[in-house]
């Protein structure tokens, strides 16, 4: 009988233990669920403003290269069929062709082709000079950097930096690109609007009767 009594109270003795062992084991915090890492979404590229299509009639469409301006081009024999029906040839003055808006066009400048041993050598468009200028000519051609008739001197220097001023006694040309063709712009700090852009293959461009 006692025998059984001492089994009772080790067999509770036992179960109260592990009561206790599992009432002050500490409880595993919980682990963290793992954050989801977001990739930033990069700002969509803006879109390149695209240059306006070539129009004979729109010569506000008409890109100024070393090469030349619009179809006409340095080296041909002639550049009529080039400004046509835009332009019409009205003047020669000292071997210089002279070339005015045809009937109904809007351009408010002239055209210049100088000649060559080979072909034409120089290209200018240019605002008479008795013509005020005190901004941008908007039927001009611009430059592949937006340069054109009645362009400030400030944004000239800016678009072209690597450009100087012609340092040939009488001239007011600022002078951009290297040899064998140029781009040369009539500008002054006198006159800080642009007045007159010849693409040539000579330096210094041939001048003007007027």
């Amino acid at each position: 009988m006692r025998n059984s009594v001492r089994l009772v109270s080790l067999a509770a003795a036992a179960a109260l233990s592990i009561t206790l062992a599992a009432c002050s084991a500490p409880s595993a915090d919980p682990t963290p669920s793992a954050t989801a890492s977001t990739t930033p979404t990069a700002p969509p590229s803006p879109t390149p403003s695209s240059t306006p299509s070539f129009d004979a009639a729109d010569t506000s469409t008409w890109l100024i290269t070393d090469q030349g301006i619009g179809r006409a081009e340095l080296g041909s024999e002639s550049i009529v069929d080039a400004l046509s029906p835009t332009f019409a040839l009205t003047d020669h003055c000292e071997d210089l062709e002279y070339y005015e808006t045809a009937e109904g066009a809007q351009a408010s400048f002239g055209i210049i082709s100088h000649p060559g041993e080979s072909g034409v050598s120089g290209i200018t468009i240019r605002v008479p000079g008795d013509v005020p200028l005190s901004g941008p000519v908007a039927a001009s051609p611009l430059t592949k950097s937006g340069i054109g008739l009645g362009s400030t001197l400030d944004e000239l220097t800016t678009a072209e930096p690597d450009g100087a001023f012609d340092a040939t006694p009488g001239t007011s040309g600022y002078v951009v690109g290297t040899s064998p063709r140029w781009m040369v712009f009539e500008v002054s700090e006198a006159e800080p609007f642009v007045r007159g852009i010849t693409v040539t293959d000579t330096l210094p461009a041939t001048g003007f009767c007027s």
